[in-house]
């Protein structure tokens, strides 16, 4: 398993290659959770799964199993997701890793 800062290389010889790059750095994975579908489109559930940067920048990936939309978006911040998404709490952006 790699640890951040370090990457395994599945190879004849396993090697771990260490990069210049601090664990707060890398991008963090993320679903969006939704509780209650206002909408009555995108279901209940993961909604979505996505991807937060270090600069606020993320990239969702829409499911699509109840509405058939399976679309890809890039957001300027990690908060305008759940500022269009977010139905006033019926959907929760939940991080996959345990870093704060």
């Amino acid at each position: 398993m790699s640890r951040p800062g370090t990457i395994t290389r599945p190879t004849a010889r396993s090697r771990t290659v260490t990069f210049p790059i601090a664990p707060d750095e890398l991008p963090r994975q993320f679903v969006l959770y939704r509780h209650a579908d206002v909408s009555g489109v995108s279901g209940i559930g993961v909604v979505a799964w996505g991807t937060a940067y270090a600069d606020g920048k993320a990239v969702t990936r829409w499911r699509g199993i109840t509405s058939g939309i399976d679309q890809i978006t890039v957001w300027d911040h990690v908060e305008d997701i759940l500022g269009v998404h977010g139905h006033d709490g019926a959907t929760e952006l939940i991080y996959l890793d345990t870093r704060d």
